[in-house]
């Protein structure tokens, strides 16, 4: 879903169109900034109505950006530097094309990567930060400004898990007015959505997507909160392991074309170089199986070339080299 506001928009107006994490600032079609549901929260917290602040005055006049393309590669980098809510697609000349939410991200990711697999608790968010049920939502906007969290857990007076109050809570109840004598109780999500510290990452985000949320408390064997695991936190471990994968593998950046292969074969990236090169759509060539020009003895012999090997794709012959790993390997093309 695209999320963009005009920069001369106030922060009310922004956020009561819809309730995203992110907005992108535009000027016509071109790029000028981001604004976050936090910026909002900081203004709020600090005495200022939202009503009176335009977008531009508090915005990311910088915000994270990649030109559209197939390489998910590169969109896993962007995501593990920078830890966004949301990464900006733009065209070549700037202009703006869609933002890419981390729930997005993740489904673009092959679905065979190894960090799936590792646990969950290795990830998390420890000692997250609370709150108890019965405090003023003032309180909860104050606390998120100050330690810049996206959540609070909720806690009733003996101290157990009752709830959760997020951003989007929050920000609802700014965009309401501000309404006194609201609790936390009154606008926390209830009840909260758990899962064991001993799941891996596969079996969460699985919840997760089920469950249609962005963030998951983990609980020990006792049941027992032991941290918080969001959407960005799944996403930012499994992009770094498709990296440490790479460069396992010694697999250049300047590489035109990746390819981890698990029997049937899975290309994770593919430069516009590439594409042009070989005259094709990018959805040939992006995908879990080997794309539609590529039968299957074309695919098994590539599985079973050599270190140097040749292989005709389209009557464009391309030089490439490969590494091999028993049941997997990772093999890279670069144009000559």
């Amino acid at each position: 879903m695209n999320h963009i506001v005009h920069h001369s928009a106030s922060l009310h107006d922004a956020f009561s169109t819809g309730i995203s994490h992110a907005h992108t600032v535009v000027d016509g079609k071109q790029v000028v900034g981001m604004v976050l549901m936090r910026d909002l929260i900081a203004a709020a917290a600090s005495g200022n109505d939202p009503k009176h602040i335009t977008v531009a005055d508090v915005m990311n006049k910088a915000p994270i950006s990649i030109v559209e393309t197939p390489n998910t590669l590169a969109m896993a980098r962007k995501f593990v530097q920078h830890r966004i809510k949301s990464l900006v697609v733009t065209d070549d000349a700037g202009d703006y094309i869609r933002d890419l939410a981390p729930p997005e991200a993740i489904t673009m990711l092959p679905s065979g990567l190894m960090g799936f697999f590792q646990p969950a608790e290795r990830c998390m968010i420890r000692d997250p930060y609370d709150i108890t049920a019965d405090h003023n939502m003032q309180e909860a906007l104050n606390r998120l400004a100050e330690y810049k969290v996206s959540c609070l857990l909720v806690h009733d007076f003996r101290g157990e898990s009752v709830g959760m109050i997020s951003e989007s809570d929050v920000t609802r109840w700014i965009i309401e007015g501000k309404k006194k004598y609201v609790r936390v109780s009154d606008c926390m999500s209830s009840p909260v959505v758990c899962m064991p510290d001993q799941s891996n990452l596969m079996q969460v985000w699985n919840e997760m997507s089920a469950m249609k949320v962005l963030k998951m408390v983990m609980v020990n064997y006792n049941g027992a909160v032991s941290g918080l695991i969001t959407a960005t936190d799944v996403l930012c471990a499994l992009s770094q392991s498709m990296l440490d994968n790479f460069s396992r593998y010694h697999c250049p950046d300047n590489a035109d074309m990746m390819l981890e292969w698990h029997k049937g074969g899975m290309i994770m990236a593919v430069s516009d170089a590439m594409t042009k090169a070989l005259d094709c759509d990018p959805e040939h060539l992006v995908g879990l199986t080997w794309g539609a020009d590529v039968d299957e003895a074309v695919a098994n012999h590539m599985l079973g070339l050599g270190a140097q090997s040749e292989i005709e794709i389209k009557w464009k012959a391309l030089t490439f080299k490969v590494k091999r790993d028993g049941e997997q390997a990772m093999m890279w093309w670069s144009l000559i």
